[in-house]
C-alpha cells in the first residue's frame, strides 16, 4: 500500500492539492488433503478415509485498488466587504480482483504435492470483478461582510456499476443565509 500527497500554493490563496493511493494485495493458498486409511479394531479391517484420494487445491487471489484526487481552491476579498471562495475538484477510484482455483485428485503419496504430478483430470473455477467511479465537484461561496452568505454547489458522479441503469448522477445545490 502506498500514498502520495501534495499541496502546492503558487500564489497567495491559490492552493492545489492532490493525492494518489494504491493498495495491491496478492495471495496464494495451497491445500493438501491426504488419503489416510484407518484401521477398525472391531472389524479388523481398513476403513476408508474421508477423502477418496490425495487431493491438491491451489487458490490464487489478487486485488488492486487505486484512487486519485485533485482540487484547486482560491479565496479572495474585494474592498474588505465581499469575500469569495472557489473550489473545484476531481476524484476517481478503480478496483479489480481476480480469483482462481485449480485442483486435482489422484496425487501420489509424497510429502509435497505438485499439481502436475497427478494423472487425473484437473478441475477449476475463477472469476474477476472490476469497477470504477469518477466524480467532479465545484463550490462557490460568497459572503458580504461575514453576514450574508450564498453557497452554490454542483457535483457529478459516474460509476461503471450503475452506468447502464442510471448513468451519471448530477447534484446541484445552493443555500442563502
Amino acid at each position: 500500500m502506498g500514498k502520495i500527497y501534495i499541496v502546492y500554493e503558487p500564489i497567495k490563496n491559490l492552493v492545489f492539492e492532490g493525492n494518489y493511493a494504491l493498495n495491491n494485495n496478492a495471495s496464494f493458498t495451497k491445500t493438501q488433503l491426504h488419503y489416510t486409511p484407518m484401521w477398525n479394531f472391531q472389524t479388523e479391517s481398513i476403513i476408508r478415509s474421508p477423502f477418496p484420494e490425495n487431493i491438491l487445491n491451489q487458490i490464487t487471489n489478487r486485488d488492486l485498488w487505486q484512487s486519485f484526487y485533485a482540487s484547486a481552491k482560491y479565496d479572495f476579498s474585494l474592498w474588505d466587504k465581499h469575500n469569495v471562495k472557489v473550489l473545484t475538484g476531481f476524484n476517481t477510484e478503480k478496483f479489480r480482483q481476480d480469483y482462481s482455483l485449480i485442483g486435482r485428485g489422484g496425487m501420489p503419496d509424497f510429502d509435497e504435492f505438485q499439481i502436475n504430478l497427478s494423472t487425473s483430470s484437473p478441475w477449476g473455477s475463477g472469476w474477476a470483478e472490476e469497477w470504477s467511479l469518477v466524480s467532479w465537484f465545484a463550490r462557490l461561496n460568497y459572503d458580504y461582510m461575514g453576514k450574508y452568505l450564498l453557497e452554490v454547489n454542483v457535483r457529478s458522479d459516474g460509476s461503471s456499476v450503475f452506468r447502464k441503469i442510471i448513468g451519471g448522477v448530477h447534484s446541484p445545490s445552493f443555500s442563502l443565509g
